[in-house]
């Protein structure tokens, strides 16, 4: 019997409105839940049974909020129309975008850390620009990038095994 092929779906989650003293912790069952409730009232009953068997929720880091879904190559779509139309989970407002769709792992691992990159990028800029004391840019940056790589490494693990 021929092996199951399958996609895998990178997807980062941005909160609409979060205070300061709220951190957006989401579980990575929520996630799933949510995605498959989207898919049912999107699709139906035939939707939801087409990705029930084999969509699951590979890894979710919740520092850089960006994760990955797997799900099969024959039922792909029916996720990929339902995930940007999710704006709640967990009576959190949220935004999900698709950021990568890839036939394999180490291609979704590569977007990954080319994101991950810009985003480091983009973190420097703005408190470049804040912030025109060198010790305070210097200080927040690497401890930026040290929990942005650190992160990486754990997401990348994690999938590995």
């Amino acid at each position: 019997m021929p092996p199951v092929k399958r996609r895998y779906i990178l997807f980062k989650i941005e909160p609409f409105i979060i205070d300061s003293k709220d951190k957006l912790t989401i579980a990575e069952g929520e996630i799933v839940t949510s995605v498959r409730e989207m898919v049912k009232n999107l699709h139906g009953d035939f939707g939801l049974a087409s990705i029930q068997l084999n969509f699951y929720l590979k890894k979710y880091d919740q520092i850089t909020r960006t994760g990955v879904l797997v799900v099969k190559r024959e039922s792909y779509k029916f996720v990929l129309t339902a995930i940007p139309l999710i704006r709640t989970i967990r009576n959190c407002n949220v935004s999900i975008s698709v950021l990568k769709l890839s036939g394999t792992l180490r291609g979704c691992l590569r977007s990954l850390q080319g994101y991950h990159g810009k985003m480091i990028h983009e973190y420097k800029k703005s408190i470049a620009e804040n912030n025109k004391s060198k010790n305070v840019y210097f200080n927040h940056s690497i401890t930026s990038k040290e929990q942005i790589n650190e992160s990486f490494k754990k997401l990348a693990d994690g999938i590995k095994e």
